[in-house]
This record gives C-alpha cells, structure tokens and sequence, in this order.
C-alpha cells in the first residue's frame, strides 16, 4: 500500500499526454460544433509528436562540447543546464525535421 509503480506512472503521463495534445482539442470542437472532428487520429499523431519532440529539446544540455541529456544527471532538474552553445547544431535539426514534418503534413505530401 502507498507503493508507487512504474507502469502506474507511466499510464498517468500517457493519459495526460493524450489529454494535453489532443483531447482538449478535440473536445472543445466537439462541445463547440457537436460532432467530434474527422481529423481527430491526425491531431493525435501530430500532437503528440510536438510533445515529444518538445520535450526532447527542454531536456538537451550543454556540458562541453557535447549536448547532453538532462534527465541522466543525478541532480537533474536542479543545478547547471550548461551552455545553449553545445545544443544549437541538433537542436536545429530537430527543429529543421519538426518544421518539415509540419509542412509536409499541411501541403499533403504525407
């Protein structure tokens, strides 16, 4: 009793993600216009994907020459995130992916 899980916590941020990304979204358009959207599975895909991808770069550090990722650290989320020097070359590629991944999906090209 009062023993926490891994699973168990990995469910909460899932529901959380989903809600968060998506369902707010989406059940906004549904309360608004009545029906829930047909782009509903795209949402989902697509905002999930900026959630992790988001994630992904708040965790990036800089220590040396080298991006680092945060949550390694054994005092992570306190103490030093290192220099933004260290991170720019993949973060904008990160960003670069991102940005074509959006475009790609509001031209139709995917």
């Amino acid at each position: 009793r009062g023993r926490r899980h891994p699973a168990d916590e990995y469910a909460i941020a899932l529901i959380l993600l989903l809600f968060s990304a998506s369902w707010s979204y989406d059940g906004w358009l549904l309360f608004r216009d009545g029906v829930v959207p047909r782009t509903s599975s795209e949402n989902l895909v697509a905002s999930t994907c900026l959630y992790l991808f988001g994630g992904l770069l708040w965790a990036l550090e800089g220590h040396g020459r080298r991006p680092t990722w945060g949550p390694r650290r054994p005092d992570w989320p306190g103490g030093d995130a290192g220099s933004f020097r260290a991170l720019w070359p993949l973060a904008a590629a990160l960003m670069l992916f991102i940005a074509l991944l959006m475009i790609s999906s509001a031209v139709g090209w995917v």
